[in-house]
């Protein structure tokens, strides 16, 4: 009846009711709820009280009784319940159980030797302190994250440079293509982004920025397994599925000096580059090293010790177990090889070949699944080498890396390391076993 009235208005009636319908439409777009679900022909229940059980029960048992494809909206909070909640909303992301209270009364006995002692330094913090470092000598140097800015790190450059860094918010996606689009404009950003969340925008990587060789780098934190965050964080997959994109260079620094060092070296490279870092601490260094200050090149290794038939590459964090393996074998009188590789794309094939003519057994150690990882590079470029080189000879190629299943849930990262074999001690005894049965590649 209204809007009969309103049409029958002389002049202005018809436009009237026009602009009331076209008001509505809006409205009906912007305003209510589910209209996306219902004009996709999806049921739409809500929104109700998430945080109300009693209402969230009976609102499950209605619609159980619907057919179709229902949506049910449920409103709640991050943190509920929790008095630091609205404080720290990114550090109450997962709440872990309080533990047993400590006695403040009693205070800790601190010897000399322990108070000045070096203390280990977090990956994600040295990462953090040499991009930091960097930046201030280099204004194009921009930092990004997708909703973890001190997960990565980067509260710390954002309380620096807020005007050079931004968070996207859970938004992989979106962050990946931004980074595209600020290399394509001369700046040089810099994607802090847990490894298995990279996935996530794996489309973005490949067409945004390998495909446009654009000056992309990607810092992968919780690289490899990390103990109990579960099997949906394990990040163990990245070098399978970047090491196919063409223009993509792979690297992986051992400790904090080397964390700088691969940062400066891939900052300076006209196309992208993915850094990859464990979930942990880098080994404690005792002194600054002559290396500290000579520039990194990629597709350049680093042999740290010399010596007998086997020759152990190692990537990354790997590094270090690959030395403290070293060590337990030449205390059992065998003397071993050790390679940093620091890159898997490009590879020191120089150096490679080399052992290939020299060592009876290479063996490659990674954080990283076997199929498509770090080893599997490494036997591919010997088989690629074979060819043109007629003096190597058929090396025996010994991939140590995690096998082809989900890893569960572990205390800690160490301890799904050992129950691998990925530990020193399984390394020795894959080493020593080299010289008891056959080989298998």
């Amino acid at each position: 009846m209204t809007k009969n009235l309103i049409h029958a208005i002389p002049l202005v009636g018809p436009r009237l009711d026009k602009a009331i319908d076209d008001l509505g439409e809006v409205m009906r777009h912007t305003v209510v709820p589910g209209h996306v679900f219902e004009e996709l022909g999806v049921t739409y229940v809500g929104p109700i009280d998430g945080h109300d059980v009693e209402e969230l029960v009976r609102s499950l048992e209605r619609v159980r009784q619907l057919d179709g494809v229902v949506v049910l909206h449920c409103l709640t909070e991050k943190g509920k319940g929790h008095p630091k909640a609205p404080e720290h909303p990114e550090r109450v992301h997962a709440v872990k159980p309080a533990g047993p209270k400590k006695d403040k009364t009693e205070a800790p006995v601190k010897s000399a030797e322990s108070s000045s002692a070096p203390k280990p330094v977090a990956f994600t913090k040295a990462f953090a302190r040499a991009l930091c470092s960097l930046a201030e000598g280099d204004m194009r140097i921009r930092a990004l994250t997708a909703g973890m800015p001190s997960g990565t790190g980067l509260d710390a450059f954002a309380e620096r440079f807020p005007g050079r860094f931004h968070d996207t918010g859970i938004t992989e996606q979106h962050l990946l293509a931004m980074s595209a689009g600020m290399a394509r404009s001369g700046l040089r950003p810099v994607a802090a982004i847990y490894s298995t969340f990279l996935q996530r925008g794996y489309d973005q990587v490949f067409q945004e920025i390998a495909l446009q060789g654009l000056p992309v780098i990607l810092a992968l934190d919780r690289a490899g397994p990390v103990g109990q965050d579960g099997p949906t964080h394990n990040g163990v997959f990245d070098l399978a599925y970047l090491r196919v994109l063409p223009n993509m260079v792979l690297g992986a620094p051992r400790d904090e000096t080397d964390m700088r060092r691969m940062l400066a070296a891939a900052l300076a490279q006209d196309g992208p580059v993915a850094l990859r870092f464990p979930r942990g601490n880098c080994p404690v260094q005792e002194a600054v090293h002559e290396r500290e200050r000579r520039e990194m090149s990629p597709g350049k290794a680093e042999v740290l010790r010399s010596g007998g038939q086997v020759a152990l590459w190692a990537l990354g964090s790997m590094v270090q177990v690959a030395l403290e393996a070293a060590t337990m074998l030449e205390t059992a009188g065998m003397s071993i090889t050790v390679v940093d590789a620091r890159w898997v794309k490009p590879l020191d094939e120089e150096l490679l070949a080399e052992h290939a003519r020299s060592m009876k057994h290479i063996v490659t150690l990674e954080d990283h699944q076997r199929a498509r990882g770090f080893g599997s590079a490494v036997l591919e470029s010997c088989n690629r080498m074979r060819p043109a080189r007629t003096d190597l000879p058929p090396a025996s190629i010994k991939v140590l890396g995690i096998p082809d299943r989900f890893l569960e849930h572990r205390t800690t990262r160490e301890e799904q390391l050992a129950a691998l074999g990925l530990d020193a001690e399984g390394v020795c005894r894959s080493v020593q076993g080299l010289f008891s049965t056959p080989a298998v590649e």
